[in-house]
């Protein structure tokens, strides 16, 4: 009779281990997909530049770095996206402050990855280069900006079917950029929720 016991007790062990494992949320496990659809962010970050701009620099090599945060982000599809990061590296070909005002970020090599809710389906990263750029001096609003975009079908990842523009608005005021070219050089350009900037996967 005890031997029946034991294998009895056995047995409702293995199955309870086995309903817990049954029990844990799909997405925490599944695999990461491709995110479709349309999706904009927030963004809080910056963009570092090495050796610094200055009003004729001869530089010939500046190394830029774009690193930021996203928040507030809205979706079509992937409505469990809560926020996430974006990593863009490139290299100018001057640190001219007049040059580069003028023609804006090099083509860059981006990554954006995705956070999303707890116990949610993950995704895959959304990797491209952009294709275009804008100045740094935004005619319209009179603004600094930090412009890319590149065009639909070339993102490798989640969105693929998208076109992406990044539209960051540094909080240096316009008037600053060019005296603080001319005294220390401009290391980076910062921007946070105060000023709209966006990054947009959009069809």
């Amino acid at each position: 009779m005890g031997i029946r016991k034991h294998a009895f007790t056995s047995s409702v062990a293995v199955t309870t281990v086995a309903l817990g494992l049954s029990a844990s949320p799909v997405g925490a496990s599944a695999p990461p997909i491709d995110g479709t659809g349309i999706v904009t962010c927030n963004l809080v970050g910056r963009l570092a530049i090495k050796p610094a701009l200055k009003t004729a620099g001869t530089a010939t090599s500046v190394a830029v770095k774009i690193t930021s945060k996203l928040e507030g982000c809205t979706a079509s599809d992937e409505t469990q996206i809560i926020g996430g990061s974006v990593t863009a590296t490139g290299t100018l070909s001057t640190n001219d402050c007049d040059t580069v005002a003028a023609t804006g970020l090099p083509t860059m090599q981006w990554k954006v990855k995705w956070q999303v809710a707890k116990g949610t389906q993950k995704l895959n990263p959304s990797v491209f280069s952009n294709s275009l750029s804008g100045t740094f001096i935004d005619q319209p609003d009179d603004n600094l900006q930090v412009l890319a975009a590149t065009a639909a079908g070339t993102v490798t990842g989640s969105f693929n079917a998208d076109a992406v523009l990044f539209d960051a608005t540094p909080s240096m005021p316009l008037e600053q950029f060019t005296p603080t070219c001319q005294a220390k050089g401009v290391k980076s350009l910062k921007w946070d929720l105060g000023l709209i900037s966006q990054i947009s996967f959009v069809a």
